[in-house]
């Protein structure tokens, strides 16, 4: 198992043995996790990550959508401090803050985003599953 690899687009990544996974840095900041396959080779999971990777942007765009949709109403009539007004779609989107995106051999990912203290520092999750971001949910 090689210790790191120097990958053209994504940079170093970090071989963690405990956790049998690569560990690097995509964006601004953004840590990325690449799984290794049953044979620990992680060609397929990397092959996965650079594809939805060229486009970190649109996929942070339609996650923060997506999870607005998901979350909004919960956060308004639920989650609210004493005193503190409805939080509109767009601050919502904006208090989000892409922390992490693990990648799977058989292409899917889970998308972490910090939650802003929107929901008392609880991770909101997204799945991705080649292309598509499904169920946004707190997490942690």
């Amino acid at each position: 198992m090689e210790k790191e690899i120097q990958d053209v687009f994504l940079g170093r990544l970090t071989y963690d043995e405990s956790l049998d996974w690569y560990e690097g840095t995509a964006g601004d900041g953004v840590t990325i996790y690449i799984y290794t396959d049953e044979d620990s080779r992680p060609d397929p999971a990397l092959a996965y990550a650079r594809q939805v990777l060229a486009d970190l942007p649109g996929l942070d765009r339609r996650a923060r959508q997506i999870a607005a949709d998901a979350l909004l109403e919960n956060k308004n009539e639920t989650w609210l401090e004493e005193d503190e007004p409805p939080v509109s779609e767009d601050e919502f989107q904006v208090r989000l803050t892409l922390e992490s995106i693990t990648f799977y051999p058989d292409e899917t990912a889970e998308v972490f985003y910090a939650d802003g203290d929107l929901f008392w520092g609880h991770t909101i999750l997204l799945n991705l599953e080649g292309n598509t971001l499904t169920g946004a949910h707190l997490a942690g």
